[in-house]
């Protein structure tokens, strides 16, 4: 048995279809023989945005944006406002709500 599995994500079936329009989600739990870890690949449409959400009592999640941005809401206050602080330039700019928080591709 080997030591590791090698998984294409963009080989797994597409688990959203038509339930969600203008999402791809594909799930490798299974195809990973993974009883605790989960490994997922989403692809929204351009300019989508959601207001639906969801947690987790024994799991956390990493999310890793490799094109395009996100906004993360905890709780539904922007992650920032949260943090008190947001990222902008290389720079940890403080913010508090009602305070404007740049979006980094206004930082190009």
């Amino acid at each position: 048995m080997s030591r590791f599995t090698v998984v294409n994500l963009h080989e797994v079936d597409d688990s959203v279809g038509d339930r969600a329009p203008g999402i791809e989600g594909r799930f490798a739990r299974k195809h990973l023989e993974s009883r605790d870890l989960g490994i997922s690949l989403w692809r929204y449409a351009p300019n989508l945005s959601s207001s639906v959400g969801h947690s987790h009592k024994q799991q956390e999640e990493v999310y890793v944006v490799l094109d395009g941005t996100l906004t993360l809401f905890v709780e539904g206050e922007p992650l920032e406002y949260v943090l008190s602080w947001a990222e902008f330039c290389g720079l940890r700019i403080a913010v508090e709500p009602g305070v404007f928080i740049p979006r980094r591709r206004t930082q190009h």
